[in-house]
């Protein structure tokens, strides 16, 4: 296959909030790179609220690889404009998509981990804050 032929076409997700809308505007003034940084934040955030469901979590999630995979094309877009021979733009192009998905892969399987063992330790918490309570109150009941 031709390197002409990838396509790293990606629809844009649209959230129907409006509760980020203060720092949008604000992001208008600095410069494209803080906007940038400033776009991956609020995807991060969108990606890892709350929710009570499986389901949810996935949604949010394939949500976050679109929008994801949007900002890399863009990205890979405006640092190969100024480069003339067109195979060596789209080999650029394509070789910072994949490189920036490999990141992205190995940072989240970390975070995910992360994720996973502060909730286990948060569980453990809760297991034994109902012992310590159960233990008081029974302590309580008895010696009055």
């Amino acid at each position: 296959m031709a390197i002409e032929e990838i396509t790293l076409s990606v629809p844009q997700s649209h959230s129907g909030s409006d509760w980020g809308r203060q720092e949008e505007t604000a992001c208008e003034a600095v410069n494209p790179d803080d906007r940038t940084v400033s776009r991956y934040r609020r995807m991060l955030r969108d990606r890892n609220r709350f929710t009570w469901t499986q389901r949810g979590r996935r949604k949010r999630q394939e949500a976050f690889e679109v929008a994801y995979r949007s900002l890399i094309k863009q990205l890979a877009k405006e640092l190969t404009e100024s480069i003339a021979d067109r195979s060596a733009r789209l080999d650029t192009r394509t070789r910072i998509y994949a490189s920036l998905t490999g990141i992205l892969a190995v940072s989240t399987a970390d975070q995910r981990r992360m994720r996973e063992r502060a909730s286990r330790l948060f569980g453990w918490g809760l297991i034994l804050a109902v012992v310590g309570l159960t233990t008081l109150s029974t302590t309580l009941y008895l010696t009055i």
